[in-house]
């Protein structure tokens, strides 16, 4: 008589092995890449579908936007030059690399700048409620644990923020600071030049630190809560608008 036990297990077994094999010798076509099994935990969609937890097998997956870009720059070392030495690894999963590849395929290609040469892994930055940081001199982005969530597309286009500032010409960064408030001021007391943000008009206080970082906020919110930035700061969405908005195939909510 037929061990039925027996013939499941075999098949389970030759399942595995097939899964390991495939892992390293599965070839995809060109607008595909490997994804190596791994388990997924369950999830809601943006349209409410709950997708279960499961184990997802070795296979070949279509690339979305900006694939190769992100793909390319995945790294498992610390960042060349990281100076928060007391920040430690975390390794990747393959959840989170899909995780982040759906972000960058949300996002518009005047993001990707060759600048950007790797992206990381750390598990917590040293300072509070920090989900991601960069270090332009190496071209490090850094994603920390508490950056994989619903608002990792939005940490994701920030940090690229950085990276998109860096490279306006000085003329760009002079007609940013000029048409949202930033002003020099020169201090006849101590002979020193102040830079001096605009009185209102931040969708976040962070933007208030300095010109770059309130462009990388503005950008995250250009994309991400259009409605809320033209409200709020309609001189840096005008500026964006003009600059990059025929090159946006991000879905924004124009109003």
């Amino acid at each position: 008589m037929i061990n039925q036990k027996h013939i499941k297990s075999t098949f389970a077994l030759l399942f595995v092995c097939f899964a390991i094999f495939c892992n390293s010798a599965c070839a995809c076509a060109p607008d595909e890449y490997p994804v190596r099994s791994h388990f997924r935990k369950g999830y809601y969609k943006k349209n409410g579908t709950y997708y279960s937890e499961t184990t997802v097998v070795s296979s070949c997956k279509k690339k979305r936007p900006n694939h190769d870009f992100a793909y390319e720059r995945f790294k498992t070392l610390q960042p060349p030059g990281w100076p928060h030495r007391g920040e430690s690894l975390s390794s990747w999963t393959e959840r989170q690399k899909e995780d982040v590849l759906d972000a960058f395929a949300t996002l518009p290609l005047y993001l990707m700048k060759g600048t950007v040469r790797g992206i990381y892994r750390l598990k917590r930055s040293k300072y509070p409620n920090n989900p991601g940081a960069s270090l332009l001199e190496s071209g490090a982005i850094v994603l920390y644990d508490d950056a994989f969530g619903p608002k990792l597309p939005r940490i994701v286009a920030h940090e690229l923020a950085h990276f998109l500032y860096s490279g306006l010409s000085l003329e760009d960064k002079d007609s940013y600071e000029k048409a949202t408030g930033w002003k020099y001021n020169y201090n006849i007391k101590d002979h020193k030049v102040y830079l001096e943000h605009r009185d209102i008009g931040f969708v976040s206080e962070n933007a208030k630190n300095n010109p770059e970082e309130d462009f990388c906020v503005n950008v995250e919110f250009y994309l991400f809560d259009n409605a809320q930035l033209k409200k709020t700061t309609p001189t840096a969405f005008s500026w964006i608008e003009k600059q990059f908005g025929q090159n946006t195939n991000q879905q924004r909510d124009k109003k």
